[in-house]
């Protein structure tokens, strides 16, 4: 089961990565501008993830008596922004961040858009680190699906200008429904 959730946490939280690469797909981003987002996309969310973990298991040493708790409503929460995320997108009313490179980007511009995608990684970084999981299987996955999520998206992004993004948001947002409930389930 264990690895399973490893896998799933990628997939999850690659969505965001995706959805922007889409949208980075269909503005022709060079070749070697995508490889750069893909990436710093992958780095950033391994890194926000390692940052959410290391926060969350101080918060054990402090609250070891509600981790569970503070797991459940941290990844609601995350589940939650991404489904507003995926509504506000649907109704064109998405500042994604996409627009951040909408020429030929740069690196700044392509870190501050990698930056913006990764925030739902932070929170289920505490998440993990409120349950004490082991750290490197997760940043491994979440690391390879954002690259992988963000090269794919690029890809569709350059045929499919399309509304992909709100079906993603709300596929993730289901997923960390379901995983916030079995953090309460394992007590």
């Amino acid at each position: 089961m264990q690895y399973l959730s490893i896998l799933v946490f990628g997939l999850v939280l690659s969505v965001d990565s995706f959805t922007a690469s889409v949208g980075m797909g269909a503005k022709n981003l060079s070749k070697s501008d995508g490889l750069k987002f893909a990436l710093s996309s992958g780095g950033m969310e391994a890194l926000m993830t390692a940052l959410g973990h290391a926060f969350g298991a101080f918060i054990v040493l402090k609250f070891s008596q509600y981790d569970h708790w503070i797991a459940f409503l941290l990844l609601m929460g995350v589940a939650l922004h991404m489904f507003k995320e995926g509504w506000e997108e649907k109704n064109h009313h998405s500042h994604s961040g996409e627009e951040l490179v909408a020429k030929k980007g740069n690196l700044v511009k392509i870190i501050l858009l990698s930056f913006a995608t990764s925030i739902d990684a932070l929170g289920v970084g505490v998440s993990l680190g409120a349950a004490q999981k082991i750290i490197w299987p997760y940043l491994i996955s979440i690391g390879l699906f954002a690259f992988f999520a963000t090269i794919l998206g690029l890809k569709l992004g350059q045929y499919a200008k399309s509304k992909l993004g709100f079906y993603a948001h709300v596929v993730g947002a289901m997923v960390l429904c379901g995983l916030a409930i079995h953090s309460l389930l394992t007590i």
